[in-house]
């Protein structure tokens, strides 16, 4: 009986064990690719008044990204397709409009 019960706390003790690790892991790699970050973009030489106004800049570049690949690029690739299935004479999956 306490035999059982030890081998179940020892598996949990071990599932435990396997999941710190594994954020452990996941921290150590991220705080790589966080400091990969700061030696390409040579951030931890700048003044702070410089690292927030490149960071600002850089956070309003993302999101304008973002904002284009959103809005603007969708419409694009419909107009695109339109435009192949004029020329080569192809036609949509159905042109009658569907009839609740």
């Amino acid at each position: 009986m306490w035999q059982q019960i030890l081998r179940k706390e020892q598996v949990w003790h071990r599932s435990a064990v396997k999941t710190a690790m594994a954020i452990k892991r996941k921290f150590s790699t991220l705080s790589w690719y966080y400091w990969q970050y700061q030696l390409i973009t040579m951030a931890y030489l700048m003044d702070p008044f410089e690292w927030w106004i490149f960071h600002s800049l850089l956070l309003a570049c993302i999101m304008g990204s973002a904002y284009v690949f959103y809005v603007v690029v969708p419409p694009q690739i419909c107009l695109v397709l339109k435009l192949v299935y004029h020329v080569f004479g192809l036609q949509p999956e159905s042109t009658i409009p569907a009839m609740m």
